[in-house]
């Protein structure tokens, strides 16, 4: 795979732990903990409702991650509106593509969200 463009790298990934498909963890690099701290979310609030949903067995962005930027967001006032799912990254994604849509539709719309920072 270390030849493989983006997209067939993720194809031939799907569905196999990160340790399947790599000799080493690459988020343990600390070039790559360079580039992850460089675009680290949170550290700025939004001023807008936001949509976040997040899997529970995501190897590449870990649930605790999310969860964290959740509470970050929501402790600051965001109105933050979560879901979590069951499954993978890539799984995830693809799986929360039609709520995400239909959130956004909805904020087009001008319909209030609250979020569910309480929850």
């Amino acid at each position: 795979m270390k030849w493989n463009c983006v997209a067939l790298s993720t194809i031939a990934g799907l569905f196999q732990r990160m340790s399947e498909v790599t000799v080493r963890d690459p988020l343990a690099s600390p070039a790559w903990q360079l580039a992850l701290r460089s675009s680290y979310l949170g550290i700025r609030s939004p001023d807008h409702p936001v949509y976040l949903y997040q899997g529970l067995v995501d190897e590449l962005i870990p649930y605790r991650v999310g969860e964290a930027l959740r509470a970050r967001w929501c402790a600051r006032g965001v109105p933050v509106e979560w879901q979590d799912y069951p499954l993978d990254h890539v799984t995830t994604a693809l799986t929360g593509i039609p709520a995400a849509l239909d959130w956004m539709a909805a904020r087009l719309a001008d319909e209030p969200t609250r979020g569910d920072c309480t929850a």
